[in-house]
């Protein structure tokens, strides 16, 4: 599934009325998508009944640790480790990529179909240089397949922070809140990275850390939920 197209299911997961931004063929291709993953057909429009991070009921997840069994290449604690850490990086793929969703609605919203060119510069220049870097890079590699339709797939976790962070006359309060929003996001984003940086490199988190992103999971559903909330 392109990256994009995996953006725009999260969008919707999280009640994120895609027709709103996506018309004619792309639209088509994102609804078909959420048609496989939900097992159901989407109308144009229509909001995921089910909660975000939620399986199905009676759905399976594949166990890889049982499929790599019988290679004896790993120990049987690496592959209770891989059990455990399918969870996991969902929950942070989620949260990573409505992140990124997150903050191009928000920015071409206020900034127009170019913000990406025209607004992260300043302090964040160099995150929207290194996107274009690795996205050039990509032409050394013509026989995978590409990272992401926009240069903002292209970025890491951190990097999400630091655009939201540099404009937030536009995300607090209208996404994240006021008060004391600004110290939550920068908490969120200073003890999530580590975790993400754990799992993504391919090592487990420990019983604490693996609760720890749960529980921030549901905090950024409940913030997103919110905001979705307040823009009807």
């Amino acid at each position: 599934m392109p990256t994009w197209v995996a953006q725009a299911v999260v969008a919707h997961q999280i009640g994120i009325r895609i027709d709103k931004h996506f018309l004619g063929d792309p639209l088509t291709v994102i609804q078909a998508a959420i048609g496989r993953i939900s097992g159901a057909s989407v109308p144009q429009g229509a909001v995921a009944s089910e909660p975000l991070g939620r399986a199905r009921k009676g759905a399976k997840l594949p166990n890889p640790g049982r499929m790599a069994a019988d290679s004896q290449l790993l120990a049987p604690t690496v592959l209770k480790d891989i059990e455990r850490m399918q969870a996991v990086y969902g929950q942070l793929y989620i949260i990573e990529n409505s992140m990124r969703s997150v903050i191009r609605l928000v920015m071409a919203a206020k900034y127009g179909s170019d913000w990406w060119e025209t607004m992260v510069n300043g302090k964040v220049k160099t995150v929207r240089e290194n996107a274009d870097q690795r996205r050039r890079g990509e032409n050394a590699r013509r026989w995978h397949q590409k990272r992401g339709a926009h240069p903002i797939d292209y970025t890491d976790l951190k990097d999400l922070g630091s655009i939201i962070q540099a404009h937030r006359a536009e995300f607090f309060p209208a996404v994240f809140g006021d008060g004391d929003a600004i110290a939550w996001f920068e908490s969120f984003m200073r003890e999530l990275e580590p975790s993400r940086n754990v799992v993504c490199h391919m090592n487990p988190l420990d019983a604490h850390n693996v609760k720890d992103i749960a529980m921030k999971l549901e905090r950024w559903k409940r913030v997103i939920a919110t905001w979705r909330a307040q823009k009807k």
